[in-house]
C-alpha cells in the first residue's frame, strides 16, 4: 500500500498523544483531527493503526485510535522530509516565523527536555517557567512554536505547563542541524 500526505498526517496525528498520559497513548475520536474515515479504514486495514472503544464504568463508551507496533515502526522508518512533506517549506528562512534565535532556541530545547521527565507527563510545569525571560517564552507561543497544556488528573489535582508544538519541534531540529560541525 502507498501511503500519501494524509496517511502520514494521520499516523502523525495519533503518534502525538502516545506521551500523554491522561489517554494511555490514545487519540480520542473527539480530538482527532482529521475527517477522511476512507484515509483512516486504509490505515487499518494496512495495520498501522487500531480503533478502540473504551467502555467506562458508567456505561459511557468512547472511540480512540492507537498506532500498532508497525505503525511505529512505520513512522521511525521516515525521513525528516518524509514526515514533513505536507507541511514544511523545503527551504528555512523564507518567512520571518522560521527563524530561531539562540535564546528561543536555547528555551525550545530545554522545555523540550524538561516536558521528557517521566514525572512530569510530557509537560514542562509552569513553576519551572520563572527562570525564563517571559518574553521570549510569549514570542514563541505567538509564533506556534509552544503550546499551553492544562492536565486533569483526577482527585482535585491539576498540572499546567508547556509542550513543543509540531512547528517547535521541527524548528528547533533545523536550528540544531544548521549548528552542527560540519564532519
Amino acid at each position: 500500500m502507498n501511503l500519501d500526505s494524509t496517511h502520514i498526517k494521520i499516523l502523525k496525528d495519533i503518534k502525538s498523544f502516545t506521551k500523554v498520559k491522561k489517554y494511555r497513548g490514545m487519540l480520542p475520536s473527539k480530538l482527532a483531527l482529521f475527517n477522511q474515515d476512507r484515509k483512516f479504514d486504509e490505515l487499518l486495514e494496512a495495520g498501522l493503526v487500531q480503533r478502540l472503544y473504551v467502555t467506562t464504568a458508567c456505561g459511557s463508551e468512547s472511540l480512540y485510535f492507537k498506532l500498532t507496533d508497525n505503525g511505529h515502526g512505520f513512522l521511525d522508518s521516515l525521513s525528516p522530509e518524509e514526515l514533513c512533506a505536507d507541511e514544511c517549506p523545503r527551504e528555512y528562512g523564507d518567512e520571518e516565523d522560521d527563524y530561531l534565535t539562540t535564546d528561543q532556541a536555547s528555551i525550545l530545547n530545554d522545555i523540550y527536555h524538561y516536558s521528557k521527565i517521566t514525572k512530569h507527563g510530557g509537560i514542562m510545569p509552569t513553576e519551572l517557567l520563572g527562570e525564563f525571560d517571559s518574553r521570549i517564552i510569549n514570542a514563541l507561543f505567538s509564533k506556534g512554536c509552544l503550546i499551553r497544556v492544562k492536565a486533569d488528573m483526577g482527585r482535585s489535582r491539576k498540572r499546567k505547563g508547556l509542550m513543543l508544538s509540531e512547528k517547535g519541534l521541527r524548528l528547533l531540529l533545523f536550528f540544531t542541524h544548521d549548528r552542527e560541525p560540519a564532519s
